[in-house]
C-alpha cells in the first residue's frame, strides 16, 4: 500500500525500512522518502529515532540476520551501553545473489550519562 501512495504523488524514495518497537509486536513498515508527501489512509509520515544507536551490516539471506544482531548485542555488552528496545533494518537494493544483498541494522541505545 506504500509504494502505490507515493509514487501516485510522484515522491522520490529510496529503501525500504521496518523499525521494531520492543520486537515484533509493534513494527512500522515503510520506504525512504526524499520529499514530501500527503498521508493517505495507513500510509502515514514517521521517522527513525534520533539519538544514539550502534549499527553493523549483514551481507546476505535476510533469515540469517541472527548473528549480526547477536554482534551488537554483544558490543553493547562489552561497551556498558543500554539498549531502548527499538532496532531498525534498512533494506539495501535487492540482488539475486544473497551475498550481494546489505541490510543495515541499528540498535536504539540510552543516553550515556
Amino acid at each position: 500500500m506504500v509504494w502505490p501512495v507515493l509514487r501516485g504523488q510522484h515522491v522520490r524514495t529510496g529503501h525500504n525500512v521496518v523499525v521494531y518497537y520492543g520486537g515484533l509486536e509493534h513494527i512500522e513498515a515503510g520506504v525512504e522518502v526524499f520529499g514530501d508527501f500527503s498521508d493517505a489512509g495507513d500510509v502515514r509520515h514517521s521517522q527513525t529515532p534520533a539519538g544514539p544507536a550502534v549499527t553493523t551490516a549483514h551481507w546476505g539471506e535476510y533469515s540469517e540476520m541472527a548473528g549480526a544482531y547477536a554482534a551488537l548485542q554483544r558490543w553493547c555488552k562489552e561497551n556498558g551501553r543500554q539498549q531502548t528496545g527499538t532496532s531498525w533494518e534498512v533494506y539495501g537494493d535487492w540482488a539475486e545473489d544473497p551475498q550481494q544483498r546489505r541490510t543495515d541494522i541499528y540498535l536504539e541505545l540510552t543516553r550515556a550519562s
